[in-house]
């Protein structure tokens, strides 16, 4: 417990490189023309020299594989199945609202990033601060999708629910016409619209 590596009595150690590099590229080399190297003596980034040297600086270092929410991809929906996300995406069927006679109707989706690469450890959400909104031409019907913009802390894909709502002011409501709804993801400096995403029945 004295910070130290006391030789003779502590025996085993990793002996990390004496550079630190992110390799952006995982080609398992540190790369300085494309601005890998962080910090170490770049001549020598990826191995240590062997041995135990008691002196100077100690680099910690942990390897993290990071998956980032992407903007420039179109982000995926999938059907929700009591209460929880699925890995099941969305189809026509699922996307159809009918409304039956009622006033509203609401239809629960989730919604990840476009990065595959993710889904191995149950997808990404959209980045922090997206913004999830839905738009139709229809005059008899409006949608709007809740939980948007997207939070800071999120640890997996989002669950939504679009609210479709009459918008008829007669007495009893006059029965909304068909029509569509697209939903639109605003992320960073990215819009990428699904036009046409919902159906709405009457």
């Amino acid at each position: 417990g004295n910070g130290t590596f006391d030789v003779g009595t502590e025996t085993v150690y990793d002996d990390v490189p004496v550079g630190v590099c992110n390799d952006k590229n995982e080609n398992g080399v540190c790369d300085l023309n494309s601005g890998e190297f962080i910090v170490g003596v770049s001549t020598n980034p990826d191995a240590g020299n062997g041995a135990w040297d008691n002196a100077g600086t100690a680099y910690a270092r942990l390897n993290r594989l990071l998956f980032f929410s992407r903007t420039d991809l179109s982000p995926r929906v999938y059907k929700v199945s009591a209460g929880a996300c699925t890995s099941t995406l969305v189809d026509n069927a699922y996307m159809t609202v009918t409304m039956g006679g009622a006033t509203r109707a609401f239809l629960q989706f989730c919604v990840r990033d476009g990065n595959v690469n993710a889904d191995s450890s149950g997808g990404n959400p959209l980045m922090s601060g997206s913004t999830i909104t839905a738009t139709t031409t229809s005059s008899t019907f409006s949608a709007a999708v809740d939980n948007s913009p997207i939070p800071a802390v999120v640890g997996g894909p989002t669950m939504h629910t679009m609210l479709i709502q009459n918008t008829s002011t007669a007495t009893p409501p006059v029965a909304i016409t068909a029509g569509k709804a697209d939903i639109k993801f605003t992320m960073g400096g990215s819009i990428i619209t699904l036009p046409n995403a919902v159906t709405v029945n009457p």
